[in-house]
């Protein structure tokens, strides 16, 4: 919305969220159940879902979409069965590489 002088402020946000109390035995069996959960939205559809990495491990990206506005998470699993799940949006890709450092710098402990 513009502020005052004239200035419009962009939306952007970064979740981490970590699951232990389910340990899942790998992360393809993680990633389709993220992708059945979607199944009970109708108002989101599921835009990529690609193997990637972070810090080096196996990872799955998946894009969706929901109201118009694109999101990216990005999930992990551990050796331990924990899953990491980095999920971000924003809505000016003039800030797209800002958003990737951030996410790029997490490192799995």
């Amino acid at each position: 919305m513009p502020k005052k002088d004239g200035f419009k402020g962009y939306e952007a946000s970064l979740i981490v969220s970590i699951f232990d109390s389910v340990k899942f035995k790998s992360l393809e069996e993680y990633n389709k159940m993220a992708i059945s959960s979607f199944d009970f939205d109708k108002d989101y559809s599921v835009l990529e879902n690609n193997s990637s990495k972070l810090d080096g491990q196996p990872a799955y990206k998946l894009i969706y979409e929901k109201d118009g506005k694109k999101s990216t998470q990005i999930q992990v699993l551990k050796d331990d069965g924990t899953v990491f799940e980095l999920t971000y949006s924003i809505d000016n890709l003039l800030y797209n590489q800002d958003i990737q450092k951030i996410v790029n710098s997490f490192e799995m402990t």
